[in-house]
């Protein structure tokens, strides 16, 4: 297969798994900080890898540019982590709203490159727990030569939101040193200001080698910056779960599959490698989740994502113990 054809294939692909759903909830919600008290009580005391600056110090100018754009991944209970990456060790600043926090960096000796030369980074986590819900929260990192903005969504529980489901896209796929169609895919999807992302597995080629990685966030930085986003893993991140774990902040603790509540939705990310089947923790986990998801009169909708699909019309092949999975009955 020529570069052309791979490239075709590729944009075929892409054009088959974007789903963009403006999703009417048609129910009120309870509690929920809705004010406008701005953020003087986004956390129950101090955000766990963030301490706040309530001195009002002069943070000086940085050196450090951005290795990797940031992106927004969520923990549950309406707590987010944002993470970012630079070339310099620097204490790390961010502006949430009109809250500042210090944010300490760690230091990582990564290879990329063809040559797999080793290079050191430093990865920025800040942690934001029980954030208002239903607002539109923007931050700033100001710890960087050029300040870098962006924002997310909180959780919605009621209204009408927008999410995007796509996958497959392979960053770093023979053939490519870019993915033009991951970047464009991408580029159209924010256009519709979707409040998270879920990506369905085969995020990279490889998922041991770190420059895929950076080729996937790269590339997805003008949608990821805005967007708090989720992820399926699939069989191409298969080798890589240390990078994996390192880079995602889930609902789940270090499990890779987890559920997470929006609106008056339920949503399951499961991992297709971790099975299946009967005798599984992830089966149990299942099963037990959505009988909790069933019982509760909030949840009016529920959807299910993972990478192998149980029915295809593709060369390859359907993942049987999803199709012979059986929902437990529930109670009318």
């Amino acid at each position: 297969m020529n570069k052309f054809e791979y490239f075709i294939k590729y944009r075929i692909l892409f054009a088959l798994l974007l789903i963009v759903i403006s999703f009417i909830s048609g129910c009120s919600s309870e509690g929920g900080n809705t004010g406008d008290s701005g953020l003087a009580d986004i956390s129950q005391g101090e955000p766990d890898g963030v301490s706040e600056d309530g001195g009002g110090e002069d943070i000086g100018t940085f050196q450090s540019r951005l290795t990797r754009y940031p992106y927004i991944t969520y923990r549950g209970n309406n707590s987010f982590t944002l993470f970012w990456e630079t070339d310099h060790e620097e204490m790390g600043y961010v502006r949430l709203g009109d809250r500042l926090y210090k944010v300490p960096p760690s230091k990582l000796s990564i290879k990329v490159g063809s040559d797999l030369r080793t290079r050191t980074v430093y990865q920025y986590s800040a942690k934001f727990d029980i954030l208002p819900e239903d607002r539109k929260l923007r931050y700033e990192i100001l710890s960087l030569k050029t300040p870098f903005g962006g924002s997310f969504s909180s959780r919605s529980t009621s209204g009408d939101f927008v999410f995007a489901v796509y996958g497959d896209n392979r960053s770093g796929a023979p053939y490519l040193d870019e993915n033009p169609t991951h970047k464009e895919i991408t580029s159209l999807i924010a256009k519709y200001e979707p409040e998270f992302v879920i990506n369905t597995g085969d995020i990279v080629y490889a998922g041991g080698l770190e420059s895929e990685w950076y080729q996937f966030f790269n590339d997805g930085a003008v949608l990821f910056k805005d967007v708090t986003l989720f992820v399926a893993i699939g069989n191409h991140e298969s080798g890589g779960y240390d990078i994996f774990n390192r880079q995602f902040d889930f609902p789940n603790g270090d499990k890779l599959y987890y559920s997470f509540d929006w609106g008056n939705s339920h949503f399951i990310v499961l991992c297709i490698d971790c099975g299946i089947s009967t005798d599984t923790e992830q089966y149990r986990w299942l099963k037990e989740d959505i009988e909790t998801a069933d019982s509760n009169p909030n949840v009016r909708h529920l959807f299910v994502v993972f990478h192998e699909p149980p029915y295809t019309f593709s060369t390859h092949a359907p993942n049987m113990d999803a199709r012979n999975y059986k929902r437990p009955k529930m109670c009318a």
